[in-house]
């Protein structure tokens, strides 16, 4: 790498072993770098999402790395794809107290542009939910992508729009609207009976200890302002799934266990 670099310039360039290495050789100055933001690239790169923006590597005159570690650590361990990205050098050394410091754009954001629509805030972390957990109810440990939430979207497009409108007073978190969103997806011809049994578990009337919304209602009530681990959204979801399937069913219950 050229030590004797004066002023700042910016190129488009393809990473490879070579100018990977060397760049990560100047790491010598940042946070430390996060697993799961790692994990999330090289997903991207793997599946051939990663695109070509204006972020992107910037060393300072001092060949230090200031921005753009993960970039880098993603394209290593995958074996040096030829990913593209925008090398900047040059630049002031104090210049990196500056980096990610502005407005991000939000995975809200995202979505409205990439469907030309408007959606809940609540839109990002259901597709989230939906996406992490597994048939058996086991949370993935991963970072959704915005690739990979965009796909859930686009799958559930209608089914999390329906979800959110029946949100009154955001009465639900995310994770009981996930649960909502799949089962309308699996019950299509029964939209009319899920507004339904949500509106009573919102509602509590004419609510008797033997029916699912009963129990279901009690649980958001008990459990507001718990938070949103891992294990508390597993169990909103899987509560919620439990109650909704046995109200279509038309069965009762007197306990809501998962």
């Amino acid at each position: 790498m050229n030590t004797n670099i004066k002023e700042v310039s910016a190129r488009v360039v393809t990473l490879n072993k070579d100018l990977v290495d060397s760049l990560l050789s100047c790491n010598i100055s940042n946070r430390n770098a996060r697993r799961l933001v790692i994990d999330k690239y090289k997903r991207d790169m793997a599946a051939g999402n990663w695109s070509l923006t204006h972020q992107g590597i910037a060393v300072s005159r001092d060949n230090v790395l200031i921005d753009g570690q993960h970039r880098l650590i993603a394209c290593q361990e995958l074996g040096y794809p030829p990913i593209q990205c925008v090398l900047v050098t040059g630049l002031d050394f104090k210049s990196q107290k500056n980096v990610d410091q502005q407005a991000k754009r939000s995975m809200t954001d995202v979505l409205k542009i990439t469907f030309n629509k408007d959606f809940s805030n609540h839109a990002p972390a259901i597709a989230r939910c939906i996406m992490m957990i597994s048939d058996k109810g086991i949370m993935m440990n991963k970072v959704p992508t915005a690739d990979e939430i965009i796909k859930v979207v686009e799958e559930y497009l209608d089914e999390i729009g329906f979800a959110c409108k029946l949100n009154k007073d955001a009465f639900f978190a995310s994770s009981y609207l996930s649960a909502i969103a799949f089962i309308a997806k699996q019950n299509p011809a029964k939209l009319n009976d899920i507004a339904e049994f949500v509106n009573s578990v919102y509602t509590g009337e004419m609510l008797s200890k033997k029916m699912p919304a009963y129990h279901l209602r009690s649980y958001v009530l008990n459990t507001k302002g718990s938070g949103g681990g891992r294990e508390m959204i597993r169990e909103r979801y899987l509560k919620t799934i439990k109650a909704l399937e046995c109200f279509l069913n038309g069965g009762e219950m007197g306990v809501l266990r998962i």
